[in-house]
């Protein structure tokens, strides 16, 4: 994999691999906001995090219930791999920018 933010490494022996489930903390932008979703959220809002299947993307979901976009970036192999540990997470808003919305992932 390669691309991706400042926020870990891509594959083979990168930062990524330093960040343990109890550390793992970055912020990414949601990718497929829902406009009508979005228009609604504030800085501070918790967005839950779910996915449906194992080959479903992993869904940021808003206070309201409804599906704000989805997540990616360079570290979401190792949230995926830490939520199936049993761990944790949620999507705190940081920055509502038009239809961007900037994240941060950390523990739930």
């Amino acid at each position: 994999m390669s691309g991706g933010g400042s926020y870990g490494g891509g594959g083979g022996s990168g930062p990524d691999e330093e960040v343990t489930c109890d550390t793992l903390r970055f912020r990414t932008s949601l990718n497929s906001p829902d406009p009508a979703v979005i228009s609604t959220l504030k800085v501070k809002d918790e967005l839950r995090l779910t996915q449906r299947s194992v080959n479903d993307p992993l869904l940021a979901i808003a206070p309201s219930g409804k599906v704000a976009g989805s997540i990616a970036g360079s570290l979401l192999l190792k949230l995926l791999r830490c939520i199936e540990e049993g761990y944790k997470y949620k999507g705190v808003v940081i920055k509502v920018t038009g239809g961007n919305v900037e994240i941060e992932i950390c523990h739930a």
